[in-house]
């Protein structure tokens, strides 16, 4: 049937482009791109001024905050313009660095730098107050979903005790998908070990868009704010935890391992998530 031979070729296709969206060729042909026929700046999902008031009560002007995938956005020039002190952003693609170095050159307290954030070598752990994600993960959800893992890793990681992971994204959390992405891809993947989360996730729905608070479907394309806040164990907690384990030498350490993983496992399923309609 044509319907299904259209649908398939569509899947195909969608499939096709979330391959080659992770590469760093395609992305700095289009930033060249955008550089030629606008003004080098495009916005995925939502500008600064929708999530102005809740980046302010996240994170307050005087942290630190991590752009990640920061593209051609305006998302960190817009914060320091708000007055936030620190914000640091990074991509992988260099074409849209050097742009965005040209375009602020001698702007302070922001930096721009090329950096994979799936794989973030020169930043140390417990490093920023807030990191922001706009789209990222999406994209490496379209095409690698093992990258989509360690960018959630990686955030986890640098991420400071009581700071905050903000991830906005087009998936909402009511489609398969979406559940798909919050559970396998964002909370298995954060760091349960050393530290307990809450999630709270931000629906922009708009006027328009009022009727899909009840009826929240697949098909829905308005932005979700994903905020998973970090709350490190004590470090009592772990020493304590350290003495017992020498104590017990003598069981063997694949015992010791799967008593670990069905903690961590246990906690996740604990896990606090709640959403909010704006």
């Amino acid at each position: 049937p044509k319907g299904q031979a259209k649908k398939s070729n569509s899947r195909q296709s969608d499939q096709n482009w979330g391959k080659e969206i992770q590469n760093e060729e395609y992305w700095n042909n289009r930033y060249k791109d955008d550089a030629n026929k606008t003004d080098g700046n495009f916005e995925w999902y939502l500008n600064y001024d929708s999530i102005a008031g809740l980046l302010s009560n996240i994170v307050g002007k005087n942290g630190s905050v991590l752009e990640v995938g920061c593209g051609n956005s305006n998302l960190g020039i817009d914060m320091i313009n708000d007055e936030f002190q620190n914000v640091t952003c990074i991509d992988f693609s260099g074409e849209c660095i050097v742009q965005q170095l040209a375009k602020h050159e001698g702007v302070k307290k922001i930096k721009f730098l090329k950096m994979d954030a799936t794989n973030m070598k020169g930043i140390e752990q417990e490093t920023f107050d807030c990191v922001i994600d706009k789209a990222t993960l999406d994209a490496l959800l379209s095409g690698n979903l093992d990258s989509a893992k360690k960018l959630v890793m990686e955030m986890s990681r640098v991420l400071k005790n009581k700071g905050s992971n903000v991830i906005i994204s087009n998936v909402s959390p009511s489609s398969t998908m979406g559940q798909q992405m919050l559970h396998e891809i964002i909370v298995d993947n954060l760091d349960w070990h050393d530290s307990q989360w809450t999630i709270d996730i931000h629906s922009f729905t708009g006027d328009e868009n009022e009727d899909d608070q009840e009826n929240d479907t697949e098909d829905n394309s308005y932005p979700h704010v994903y905020c998973l806040k970090k709350y490190l164990r004590p470090n009592t907690r772990l020493q304590i935890a350290a003495v017992a384990l020498v104590g017990r030498r003598k069981r063997k350490r694949s015992n010791i391992a799967k008593e670990e993983l069905d903690q961590n496992l246990k906690r996740r399923k604990n896990v606090i998530i709640k959403q909010h309609f704006h």
